[in-house]
């Protein structure tokens, strides 16, 4: 299957315009031509219909076959006709519309298929192309395809309506030829200005088409992330993980075809931001610990202790980035494996390497430049065995190339691959190198005994490198319980070794006591509250919190309730239903509205504290009714609540419209418990 590039397309296209030049025949031109459109698409074959208004008759000139086009048949290509779209049909033999006469007039076997309509300036059809693939995967034609047929159609425009024009009239005066050649232009700039048009509102289709799958998903991962968390038989279980994992799939295909239609738009821009650095990819690494757990994947993630508190950079596109890396190393690394994300500074130079490692399949070095391009996987077998779209590592690729930088591979077939790229901080605005994250010397005031087993070997070499790092050497380690001292401040164990415990002489000499557990179902047999459960991946942040006993104010293990008075305003009544039912369970009081005026009536109405407000219903939306409560509270002093922006569309341009219209938060769908949570305990 080949893939062109516009740049490729368009050279392709101007190397045939003479050799068309030279052909008398219509016959042969046709031929050519259809060549021509097998060439520029994913096609293995294509046939052209001309259209023949005077009899009302699509003609296949190559191989003199026709349909009558007033005539009530069933058929894919006179469906286009009809309706002046393109039509992308897989398995297309199954297709209702399917007709071998005239949808397969050459009889072979097809797959796929891929209908274009010719237009002309007046939106009048002139030809159809039809474009099939008879071998290989079904589901082949991308979103290219139709781009690249609509590059062919005004080259067919040129070509075909010269050779008509030329044909009828072999004696024109110079001065009739450039008649001809000067409407021609314009013709073709009236053509293209229209695909322009026509390729905005496909955009806006598409963008349309995802935000009606996110708000039906977003229910679909809300009820089942709830019911998840009810006492349930194991089968059930299954059932219920099988529902999120397929619902999560979905989430990542929206997202990778998002993000890959704004690559190929150009419209990837940088959102610069402060942020710390360490707290995103820790939070980042326990994301991916379920899923190493279901796999028995070792995964240890070392986050320098050296970086500094703060960098600015663009943090949604880092964050992207490593997520389809880890992502894909979970995918490719068999059970029992392990994956190692490694983010490292080099002080010297202000420089962040992010780094991800797997013990995988690998890549052979003759695969590794095709990865990176879209909808390429290293080969098929790897596509209906592990699936996936072949669109992460492409985006991943120009998320780096945009944040100036350049995502490596390093491989070998069987022995596992490195992804890797670096992130330059070299501007004072971008990094305050001597601002760190950790205070070392408050560190170093403390105790420390390590006390695991040889199961948790690598976590142990992971917090002496961590130790190292920080300069941090106040710490033993210890093969048994009765050699730690009994005045040690803190002891790091494994969760096997808990047993060897003492813990009256623990509570009595108030020893803080970190465990660590590799499965995150794992429980303490013995309870206190010295005891401090912690799952590996290890994130040090937290430790050194527990180690200095300092609360972790970021990350609440279990929430207090506490009553508010919120308002969800959304027409869709399922993704209602789930968010009231998240927030009655943080103390909310809800009130409900399915319209831009039930925001405002439930704003004037009553002391909201929050309002959750869609931006996207039929008859008042959200930057409307948004507006509106503006004025009032202008006029009438009535303070505005906190407004929480509800979008289905997770495009940048849709967002800044909403910020633009007044919205200062904004929670996209799908969005999970979490992400309700953090905002009800915002203010």
């Amino acid at each position: 299957m080949k893939f062109l590039s516009k740049d490729d397309v368009k050279k392709f296209l101007e190397t045939k315009v003479d050799s068309l030049k030279g052909l008398e025949d219509e016959r042969d031109l046709l031929k050519e031509l259809e060549f021509i459109a097998a060439s520029v698409s994913s096609a293995t074959d294509s046939k052209i219909w001309i259209y023949e208004e005077s009899e009302n008759i699509l003609h296949s000139k190559v191989l003199d076959v026709r349909i009558e086009t007033d005539k009530q048949h069933k058929s894919i290509v006179l469906e286009v006709f009809k309706l002046k779209l393109p039509l992308l049909v897989n398995r297309v033999e199954e297709h209702k519309l399917f007709n071998p006469t005239f949808d397969n007039p050459m009889k072979r076997s097809i797959k796929d298929l891929l209908v274009y309509p010719i237009l002309d300036t007046q939106e009048r059809v002139v030809a159809i192309v039809q474009a099939l693939i008879s071998e290989g995967n079904f589901y082949q034609f991308i979103k290219d395809d139709l781009e690249n047929l609509g590059h062919f159609t005004r080259f067919f425009l040129n070509n075909y309506n010269r050779f008509k024009e030329l044909s009828q009239a072999k004696d024109y005066s110079e001065v009739d030829i450039e008649k001809i050649v000067a409407s021609r232009l314009q013709d073709t700039s009236e053509s293209k200005e229209k695909l322009q048009n026509q390729l905005k509102q496909k955009d806006q289709y598409f963008t349309e088409i995802v935000h009606e799958l996110r708000t039906p998903l977003n229910a679909i991962l809300g009820f089942t992330e709830l019911i998840q968390t009810d006492d349930m038989e194991s089968e059930k279980i299954d059932y219920i993980n099988s529902i999120l994992s397929s619902g999560n799939a979905m989430l990542e295909l929206i997202n990778d075809i998002l993000d890959s239609a704004k690559a190929q738009s150009g419209a990837l821009t940088l959102d610069k931001e402060m942020f710390s650095l360490i707290d995103e990819m820790e939070s980042l690494s326990l994301l991916f610990a379920s899923r190493m757990d279901k796999k028995d994947i070792c995964f240890n993630t070392y986050i320098d202790p050296m970086l500094p508190k703060f960098i600015k950079s663009d943090k949604k596109k880092i964050k992207q980035i490593l997520s389809n890396l880890i992502g894909n190393s979970i995918k490719f690394t068999p059970n029992k494996g392990s994956i190692n994300l490694d983010i490292l500074y080099d002080d010297s130079k202000h420089s962040i390497e992010f780094s991800v490692k797997d013990t995988g399949i690998g890549i052979a070095p003759d695969k590794q430049e095709a990865i990176f391009e879209a909808f390429t996987q290293e080969d098929r077998t790897i596509e209906g065995e592990f699936g996936g779209t072949g669109l992460g590592l492409n985006i991943s690729k120009q998320f780096t190339n945009i944040l100036d930088s350049q995502l490596k591979l390093e491989s070998k077939k069987g022995e596992g691959a490195r992804f890797y790229f670096n992130l330059d901080c070299q501007n004072s605005d971008e990094i305050n190198p001597n601002l760190k994250a950790y205070d070392f010397k408050k560190l170093n005031s403390k105790r420390v005994a390590l006390f695991f087993s040889p199961a948790f070997g690598q976590a142990l070499e992971l917090l002496e490198r961590y130790f190292e790092r920080a300069h941090f050497n106040n710490y033993d380690i210890y093969r048994e319980y009765q050699d730690i001292p009994k005045d040690i401040d803190s002891i790091i164990c494994s969760i096997d070794k808990v047993h060897a415990l003492n813990i009256i002489e623990i509570e009595l000499n108030m020893i803080n006591v970190v465990v660590y557990r590799k499965e995150l179902l794992e429980q303490l047999e013995l309870q206190s509250d010295n005891l401090h459960l912690f799952t590996i991946p290890i994130r040090f942040k937290k430790l050194y919190r527990s180690i200095l006993n300092v609360q972790d104010d970021a990350h609440l293990e279990s929430v207090e309730k506490v009553e508010k008075l919120v308002a969800i305003v959304d027409d869709n009544a399922i993704s209602a239903k789930y968010l009231k039912v998240v927030l009655e369970q943080l103390g909310a009081k809800v009130l409900l509205g399915k319209d831009g005026s039930d925001a405002i009536n439930l704003y004037k109405n009553n002391d909201l504290d929050i309002l959750f407000l869609d931006e996207y219903m039929q008859q008042m939306n959200g930057s409307q009714a948004l507006l509106q409560m503006q004025e009032f509270s202008t006029t009438n002093a009535k303070p505005l609540p906190q407004i929480i922006g509800i979008s289905g569309m997770s495009t940048e341009s849709e967002l800044s419209k909403m910020r633009e219209a007044g919205f200062e938060e904004i929670m996209s769908k799908p969005f999970s418990t979490d992400t309700i949570t953090k905002f009800y305990y915002e203010k």
